[in-house]
């Protein structure tokens, strides 16, 4: 968003990790779309609400307040299905751990449910 908003080059890139079907939107048209249409204006301030205000803050908090091994079981909570598909350096990196850490975490919690 700071991107589209600055006009600027992003410093983020978007790996698609399995097959991913891409929209690609012309930015000024949607702005020029979103002063004439109240529900796209609306959609978007609540996508922005949830997405840019209630999840980044909640995972910015999360690294702040919580060990690595209770964001682990977040994410497993959240992404039920993600540990089998993603490399496990990829889950680490989200979670802000090296994947030798989350090695670890992965291992005890295996000696915890025995």
């Amino acid at each position: 968003m700071v991107s589209l908003l600055t006009k600027d080059p992003s410093c983020f890139e978007i790996e698609a990790l399995e097959d991913s079907k891409v929209i690609f939107i012309d930015y000024e048209k949607f702005r020029q779309l979103l002063v004439k249409k109240d529900d796209l204006k609306l959609f978007q301030i609540y996508y922005l609400e949830k997405n840019w205000l209630i999840e980044k803050e909640s995972r910015e908090v999360a690294f702040v307040q919580k060990s690595a091994a209770e964001r682990y079981a977040e994410f497993l909570e959240k992404f039920p299905t993600l540990e089998s598909r993603v490399p496990q350096y990829l889950i680490a990196s989200h979670l802000g751990i090296t994947p030798t850490q989350l090695s670890r975490i992965r291992k005890a919690d295996i000696n915890i449910c025995k």
